[in-house]
């Protein structure tokens, strides 16, 4: 019995195949250190895959990704200054 293709993997994996590249890029110059840029990645491609639940083509698959991967590499900049702060407090 074969299953049936899940839309959101095929999804997913069109934009890597496509895209997956400058993912790579973005987050190279993004994030300097290797372990922390491999951590970014990954979040970047966890945060595409989910979003394709939602993904209804009112754009093109290329418009998508570059709107989705920024939101995540937001976020680890956007944090760190919170992170230091706490721990400043707690020494």
């Amino acid at each position: 019995m074969t299953s049936l293709p899940n839309p959101q993997d095929e999804l997913y994996n069109n934009a890597v195949e496509a895209y997956g590249p400058a993912l790579v890029r973005l987050a190279r110059a993004w994030e300097a250190d290797s372990d922390a840029r491999q951590d970014l990645l990954q979040e970047m491609h966890l945060a595409l895959w989910r979003s394709f639940r939602v993904f209804d083509a009112r754009c093109g698959l290329r418009t998508w990704v570059y709107r989705v991967s920024p939101k995540r590499v937001h976020l680890p900049r956007s944090a760190q200054p919170q992170r230091e702060t706490e721990n400043a407090r707690q020494h």
